[in-house]
């Protein structure tokens, strides 16, 4: 068993640890949340209960909720350095701590109950806890983006390759969707070159039909064109159009490197309330 104290406030975190060290430099250490009252408890090997001696009061018994594990680096006692935490759930996170918060570089998997497995969802750059700064993440479907974030979300230049249809987009994000500049290439090597608005086509852009050679050139609303020309036996060589429309490594990697074919008008969006 191991003796700590835990806190008065009612879920605030309070460590355990293997060695009663001095709260600087390595150290192993697991987290719990107290439930109920303040006490100074002695932790069972197996169990959710706690026994609890109170000053003056007799013995008690106090639920507490595991948090998670944690291995690494301590700065005046709070995580700092580089450090892994493990969970109650399951997922974890390595990498780089400030001041307690996951900051700097570093990795989040999740755990997936289904498989029984980690399955990696965010590697990158972390700032107080949050996603913020150039970073990958996976999703479930199989999807990826590659890019920039802030505030846990995309934000900036970045690329995304759909899982459900192999579509890939590069471009430029606003609060975690399309917006700006940007490219979707279609499995089939049809593209959109242009302007997004809320995850939607809008404004300024040019659709080329790989199938029957023509390109729409105009503008869009709402995702769907709008008063523009349709131009029949677009002059577009197969083979150009397959090194710079197509997926000859096999990731959407080919069309990411030729973004911005297109020459289009410079457009700004601002919204009236």
């Amino acid at each position: 068993m191991h003796t700590a104290r835990l806190s008065s406030n009612t879920g605030t975190p309070s460590r355990l640890s293997e060695k009663l060290a001095n709260r600087n430099g390595p150290r192993h250490s697991v987290y719990w949340v107290q439930t109920k009252k303040a006490s100074d408890m002695r932790l069972p090997t197996h169990s959710n209960v706690l026994d609890a001696t109170n000053m003056g009061d007799a013995s008690a018994k106090v639920e507490y909720t595991l948090v998670g594990k944690y291995t690494g680096d301590w700065k005046d006692g709070v995580k700092h350095g580089y450090g892994v935490l493990i969970y109650a759930n399951g997922n974890k996170y390595e990498g780089e701590w400030v001041e307690g918060k996951r900051e700097g570089k570093g990795v989040y998997w999740i755990h997936d109950k289904k498989h029984k497995k980690l399955r990696k969802q965010f590697a990158g750059d972390w700032q107080r806890d949050q996603r913020h700064g150039l970073g990958t993440f996976f999703h479930e479907d199989g999807s990826r983006y590659e890019g920039f974030w802030a505030n846990n979300k995309r934000e900036g230049d970045g690329r995304m390759l759909y899982g459900s249809d192999r579509s890939v987009y590069e471009g430029q994000w606003s609060g975690n969707v399309r917006s700006g500049r940007g490219t979707l290439t279609l499995v089939n090597g049809d593209i959109y070159d242009g302007y997004w608005l809320n995850d939607k086509k809008e404004g300024p852009g040019r659709f080329y039909y790989k199938a029957t050679r023509k390109m729409y050139e105009g503008e869009w609303v709402d995702g769907a064109p709008k008063c523009g020309t349709y131009h029949d036996n677009y002059d577009h060589d197969d083979d150009d159009a397959r090194h710079a429309f197509g997926d000859d490594d096999g990731d959407g990697s080919s069309a990411l490197r030729r973004h911005h074919r297109f020459e289009l008008p410079e457009v700004s969006f601002s919204l009236e309330w």
